[in-house]
């Protein structure tokens, strides 16, 4: 399951969103850090270690950092510590709009197949989820952003927030 990010990202590229919006795949957590230097919205698809499997959570970077979720990965630096450092490097960092469209898993076997029927099954909710972040939306609040206003890249990661 914790290929899940990747799977949603698959789909969006299915989904043909709109041409202004970037979809990129980022294998480590730290790899946000320079997009995050840019500022605007970033809306991040990642694992989040959580029972029941298969919940689609949104949340703000605010939320994450606040909240009782701590991160765990196998692979490297995880959401929490690449957004917290990537503010203590680039203060503007702070002015990226971070969203995170998390799916819920209950583990994480490194190098297991496939995804599990509740996560696969929670695919085409994140990417309506998504897809309504990254509709023509402003500032922090999430409303209309002006036309022509700058696109949110979608980033995949594959570091697992945890409670």
């Amino acid at each position: 399951d914790d290929g899940v990010g990747f799977a949603v990202l698959d789909a969006l590229r299915r989904a043909k969103p709109p041409a202004d919006v970037s979809l990129e795949c980022v294998a480590e957590a730290s790899g946000l850090m320079p997009i995050l230097a840019e500022g605007g919205r970033v809306i991040v698809v990642d694992a989040v270690l959580r029972k029941p499997a298969g919940k689609v959570l949104v949340l703000s970077s605010r939320e994450i950092a606040e909240s009782r979720l701590s991160t765990v990965s196998t692979h490297g630096m995880g959401l929490s510590e690449a957004l917290a450092l990537a503010l203590a490097l680039d203060p503007s960092a702070a002015d990226a709009d971070v969203r995170i469209v998390g799916i819920t898993i209950e583990r994480v076997e490194r190098g297991a197949p496939g995804l599990s029927t509740p996560v696969s099954a929670a695919i085409p909710e994140a990417v309506a989820r998504i897809l309504a972040l990254a509709a023509p939306a402003g500032p922090a609040d999430g409303g209309p952003r002006p036309p022509g206003g700058p696109a949110p890249p979608i980033r995949a990661s594959r570091s697992f927030p945890r409670r």
